[in-house]
Parts: C-alpha cells; structure tokens; sequence
C-alpha cells in the first residue's frame, strides 16, 4: 500500500539530491510511505515504479460515435464500483461491427509472437485504429466523401510481472 502525504512542506527534497533547484522547491515535496516496507536490498537511489491501475476500451458515447474510453480503476473501499466513469480519451474510430474490423483493436503476444490470453506471458501489445471522417468533406483533387485512414503499432513491454 502506497500513501501520499501532500501537506505542503510536511516533507522536502534537499538540493543536495540533485532534483532541485532552490529551496521554495526543496519544501514542495511530499512523502510516500509504502507498507510493507522495502527489501534491505533496495537501496538509496534504486528506481521504484507505479502504476495506476486503469482499463481502456472502445466505446459508443452519447454523440454516437466511438471513442478510446479510459477508466480509472484505482480499488478502494470507498468506491461503490470497481472503476469510475468513462473519459474519452481519443476518437472518433470506427464502430464495433460484426462484418467489418473495429475501430480499435489491441493484440497481446508472447515473446514467440504468438497470440496469448496469459498476462505474464505478454511480451509485446499491437494496437490499430481506424477512423473515418465522421461526415463527408470535400478536398482539392480528391472526390468529395468521407474519408478514412488507419495506424498499426506493436508497444515492447519492458517489465513483464
């Protein structure tokens, strides 16, 4: 568990770490108190990363169209639901659609580039979209009509768990 103190000058970041500038700097810090506490192996100055646990999907919003829909997941107690409300993050894509490909599309692969549902064995993540101008626009040289396009890219995990 992770807690943030964030009562201005409750905590500071000396100069002499080399993260600071000044000392109006130096007393904006806050402290993180992690429990349980951390392997004497970890030492000074070792990296430590964190991760906001989210969910990303397509999704139809009220205007219709299909947007990238980003979910804060964050579990607490004080949540009635596992995940807060939709924000739209990107779009619009392509619609869901039985006959066609989606919008959005995310593939998971293992280290042999073969598909796989098993988290820890994911080694790489390929996303597509696909957009389509959502009415129809006119361009020099180009007949007037909606227009469309596309972006495939493959994302190295770089920690698995």
């Amino acid at each position: 568990m992770l807690e943030k103190n964030t009562q201005r000058g409750a905590a500071s970041c000396p100069q002499t770490t080399g993260f600071t500038r000044n000392a109006v700097e130096a007393l904006r810090g806050f402290t993180l108190q992690i429990t349980p506490a951390l392997p004497a192996t970890v030492t000074a100055g070792a990296t430590i990363r964190f991760f906001r646990r989210s969910r990303y999907e397509l999704s139809q919003a009220p205007d219709s169209n299909f947007y990238l829909a980003w979910y804060d997941c964050v579990a607490s107690p004080a949540r009635a639901t596992p995940c807060a409300a939709a924000e739209f993050v990107s779009g619009p894509y392509l619609p869901l659609s039985p006959t066609s490909a989606p919008g959005l599309r995310f593939s998971f692969r293992d280290s042999a580039n073969a598909i796989t549902t098993v988290p820890q064995r994911v080694a790489r993540i390929g996303v597509t979209i696909r957009a389509q101008s959502p009415r129809s626009l006119r361009s020099s040289g180009w007949p007037s009509g909606r227009f469309a396009d596309s972006l495939e890219i493959a994302v190295a995990v770089k920690n698995r768990i």
